[in-house]
């Protein structure tokens, strides 16, 4: 008659026909599963190299990312309505100041990975981070 195992010995040997090379298999696996997302990530962002600004269509500046630890750098640019004031720092770059009134390019915050981009529409001014292949990532997660 073949008794049923006890649910103690599920609990302490949850695989118990594995073998040592079984479970070494199934960690290389893993490894390899995660080590896919994160060149994944890599391609769908790149690593930002520096940061464009335009006023409407107009290049107005390209300024490559400073060395961590550096103090950041502001940049003022004239649009439409008055000035704004970026700061680009090793994190990334935001708009410190913006003379528009909803304020939401301020309000969005840190951008740092290759394609974000920041826009004052009524200003007509827009921040866009490049990656290291000098365009932004053609792909996102959804549109796989």
């Amino acid at each position: 008659m073949l008794s049923e195992p006890s649910v103690v010995n599920i609990l302490n040997q949850p695989f118990p026909h594995s073998t040592p090379t079984d479970r070494g298999l199934l960690l290389l696996v893993l490894l390899a599963i995660g080590a896919g997302f994160w060149w994944v990530h890599l391609q769908l962002h790149g690593l930002p190299q520096q940061v464009r600004i335009f006023h409407g269509n107009q290049l107005v500046g390209s300024y490559p990312y400073p060395a961590p630890g550096s103090t950041p750098k502001r940049i003022r640019v004239q649009g439409d309505i008055g000035e704004a004031v970026i700061s680009l720092s090793a994190d990334g770059v935001r708009m410190v100041d913006a003379p528009c009134r909803g304020k939401q390019c301020i309000r969005s915050g840190l951008h740092h990975h290759s394609g974000d981009m920041i826009v004052c529409l009524p200003n007509r001014i827009s921040v866009l981070v490049v990656g290291d292949s000098g365009s932004q990532a053609h792909l996102d997660a959804l549109s796989q």
